[in-house]
């Protein structure tokens, strides 16, 4: 299990009002993962947007630090907890980005974590357009594959062993001379804490998936429909073991909202339909709200380009749970008013404790990423030892570093 930091910052926010602050601090995100420690959670999945509109800052008392900043702080007050901090390709350069997520996992001590994105806004803050998809990919990949050298350019034996100073022998030039990337140095910092940080992303579009299944060590996935987020995985899977790696490598982990002792919200404000229906690409007016979805709605997918939305896995995963037989326009708008497309549960701890149980059964997720919902203390009191009576959660730490976490759930 992971927590969601940025997804997060709405509980943040409310025990900043509840005492009596304006603006939240680094000891709030410090308190925050220290509870997410005390529950032995796997790490904290630190999202993040370049170019947030400005009216989020209206709505919430708090700061919104850079990933990697914040982590680093973190980490100084944590001792086991993973610290995954996103970055992105299309605004970073490969020296820098191995430099700096080598720096944390060298304070964690082997905990950091990479969340590869391309970015799908905050150009104009780099004085530039947005390129295309493809070509965000296509920079992401020679990127990635720039950091891995980096990071894979010292050798294990990079000690002299008498006095431990670095053997600098030891450690090999880089060169890269690609079409996005051009390198020409080596790295000053060790990056062998757990072999190397671990590569997370969250892409969901065809070019994404691919991406995934190529480089990452876990996938943060979006789908609200068990039958749409098994798919999802079974894809990863298949493409993971195209590449010629292990797909029992590749953790698909699922994001989720949970209200423990709560309900859904499944009221409709003014808006939410339009919203709803312009992120599908078909129009949603006039449906009854409690009828199942006609068949016209749903066979609209077929002429729905989803791959060039903004967010491919949200619009695929409101597509398949629309797809779903018997679900209802209510119930889709449930979803996305509750959870933005997450999987959403509410209700006891011991029917969230099963849900969750039955979804990695039947083979939709390997794990969970805990978003905004409910209060997540409730989540760590009331469903974690529910789970840890069922065998499928730890009772405590048996590593130190995020990838054991992974490893060894």
């Amino acid at each position: 299990m992971v927590e969601a930091v940025g997804a997060q910052l709405p509980e943040l926010a409310d025990r900043v009002r509840r005492g009596g602050r304006t603006v939240a601090g680094i000891d709030d995100f410090i308190g925050f993962a220290a509870r997410a420690e005390a529950a032995a959670v796997d790490g904290l999945f630190y999202a993040d947007f370049m170019g947030k509109p400005r009216a989020q800052f209206a709505a919430r008392p708090l700061i919104p630090f850079e990933p990697l900043t914040a982590l680093a702080a973190i980490a100084t007050a944590t001792q086991r907890i993973g610290l995954i901090a996103t970055a992105s390709t299309t605004f970073t350069e490969p020296y820098t980005l191995a430099r700096q997520i080598a720096s944390l996992d060298n304070l964690s001590s082997g905990r950091a974590g990479w969340n590869i994105v391309t970015s799908i806004q905050g150009a104009g803050n780099y004085g530039r357009d947005l390129a295309a998809k493809d070509d965000r990919y296509a920079r992401a990949t020679e990127v990635t594959d720039a950091v891995l050298a980096l990071w894979e350019s010292w050798d294990p034996a990079y000690r002299f062993p008498r006095t431990g100073f670095v053997n600098t022998t030891a450690i090999a030039d880089v060169h890269a001379a690609g079409e996005h990337v051009a390198l020409d140095g080596w790295l000053d910092v060790p990056s062998d804490r757990q072999g190397r940080p671990v590569l997370f992303q969250a892409g969901s579009s065809a070019v994404g998936t691919t991406f995934a299944a190529r480089y990452a060590d876990a996938v943060f996935g979006i789908n609200p429909s068990k039958s749409g987020a098994v798919g999802a995985r079974t894809r990863l899977r298949a493409l993971a073991a195209a590449h010629g790696r292990d797909p029992d490598s590749v953790k698909y982990l699922l994001g989720v909202r949970l209200f423990v002792d709560d309900e859904l919200d499944t009221r409709e404000p003014p808006g939410l339909r339009d919203t709803v229906g312009a992120l599908l690409g078909v129009s949603l007016a006039g449906l009854d709200p409690d009828a199942p979805l006609p068949e016209r709605i749903v066979a609209a997918r077929q002429t729905v380009d989803t791959q060039n939305a903004s967010i491919t896995g949200t619009v695929e995963g409101l597509w398949d749970l629309a797809s779903e037989h018997g679900t209802t326009l209510r119930e889709l708008l449930a979803v996305y008013r509750n959870g933005s497309g997450f999987l959403s549960i509410a209700g006891s701890a011991a029917s969230i404790a099963s849900t969750l149980i039955e979804w990695v059964d039947a083979g939709a997720a390997d794990g969970f990423v805990i978003g905004a919902g409910g209060p997540v203390d409730e989540v760590y009191r009331q469903v974690v030892p529910l789970l840890r009576a069922a065998g499928r959660y730890r009772d405590n730490y048996t590593g130190t570093t995020l990838r054991h976490h992974l490893e060894d759930p």
